[in-house]
């Protein structure tokens, strides 16, 4: 640290094994002041310089960032941040985030190949969506404003696919199925201790969505397996996981197969008799699943049946 001209300038390298954010947050729940705090003013920046952190981990509740290479650059209107190397559930997941006296700005770019999902839903739900297999996935994400702003000012696009994999645990399928009363589907599902532990097999899982004012909206989603498919379009509240969105379910039953099967007559009315939609809506961690009339369905979400698993819907 030496004195500058305006005051403090740091430089500064901190090394660590481990950062456990939870051990330096106060205990309890902070009381709540019985009259609002007026705002504090820290521009501009009594303090400036830069700071390197280098952890080789870096955790915060079930949350584990390993490792962790960050710059923060301090100037007297303006704070930049660099996350350089922060692989977070296994994917690398640069970010940058700027801060001055009108507001904040963030940016992050997440492209991986490979990814096994198992490892991936497990940290990032912790144990609320437990599902294999190999991922492939983009995200482009940017938001400013105030930072009790920034989430609700998400703009960006999110696109990927997984394959072949095992669904051992995912509330929206479960809650379709139960509806539904999907009998033949359920019992492959949970037909004994070996079933219930290896989970429901698929053959692809797929997404196309945007973020926009705070919210992922689903542009196309399907999920294809031996024994049910599914298409979906709608919408998920990222500040409550409120969603509202349409599914359409085509179970793969015997029946199904034979009407498929038969030329002409199977080609023709195959996507629209053996398909049923559903609306999704409540926490989408556990959500509410209504049977809808066909005509309810929009156009779109046949659609995505017809490019993604290759239905009729002549």
């Amino acid at each position: 640290i030496r004195r500058g001209e305006r005051g403090p300038v740091i430089d500064a390298q901190i090394e660590s094994a481990a950062v456990l954010v939870d051990a330096m947050l106060p205990k309890g729940e902070p009381a709540e002041p019985e009259e609002p705090s007026p705002p504090r003013k820290i521009w501009p920046l009594p303090l400036t310089g830069r700071i390197s952190l280098n952890a080789a981990q870096v955790q915060y509740k079930h949350f584990r960032v390993t490792p962790l290479v960050a710059a923060l650059v301090l100037e007297e209107e303006r704070v930049h941040l660099d996350l350089e190397k922060a692989q977070l559930c296994g994917i690398d997941a640069p970010l940058s985030l700027e801060a001055r006296p009108d507001g904040m700005q963030l940016a992050a770019r997440i492209d991986v190949k490979g990814q096994q999902l198992e490892e991936l839903a497990r940290c990032l739900t912790g144990e609320g969506v437990l599902i294999s297999g190999k991922a492939d996935f983009q995200a482009d994400i940017k938001s400013r404003g105030k930072a009790s702003e920034l989430l609700g000012n998400l703009e960006g696009t999110v696109s990927g696919e997984a394959s072949d994999g095992r669904v051992k645990k995912f509330a929206l399928i479960g809650n379709i199925l139960t509806v539904l009363s999907l009998t033949d589907v359920l019992s492959e599902m949970k037909g004994g201790k070996a079933a219930a532990e290896e989970g429901f097999p698929y053959r692809s899982l797929g997404l196309k969505a945007r973020l926009h004012a705070g919210s992922f909206l689903l542009e196309q989603g399907s999920f294809n397996s031996p024994a049910i498919g599914m298409a979906a379009k709608g919408s998920i509240r990222l500040k409550d996981w409120e969603s509202e969105m349409t599914v359409l379910v085509a179970p793969f039953s015997r029946l199904d197969h034979v009407v498929r099967s038969v030329p002409l007559f199977g080609y023709v009315v195959g996507g629209a008799l053996t398909s049923v939609p559903v609306g999704v809506s409540g926490d989408m961690r556990d959500p509410r699943i209504v049977p809808h009339e066909a005509r309810a369905v929009a156009d779109a979400v046949p659609g995505i049946f017809e490019r993604t698993l290759k239905l009729p819907s002549r």
